[in-house]
């Protein structure tokens, strides 16, 4: 989970923003926000 997220952030930082990439980032936050609580 986690080094799926660090993967999708290493891409999202390469490629330009798009609404589908900040909603994909807005939820392996939230998802991993709770995994951490």
């Amino acid at each position: 989970m986690i080094k799926h997220y660090t993967k999708r952030e290493k891409d999202w930082h390469v490629t330009p923003l798009t609404d589908d990439s900040l909603e994909m980032i807005y939820v392996c936050e939230k998802s991993e926000q709770i995994v951490t609580k």
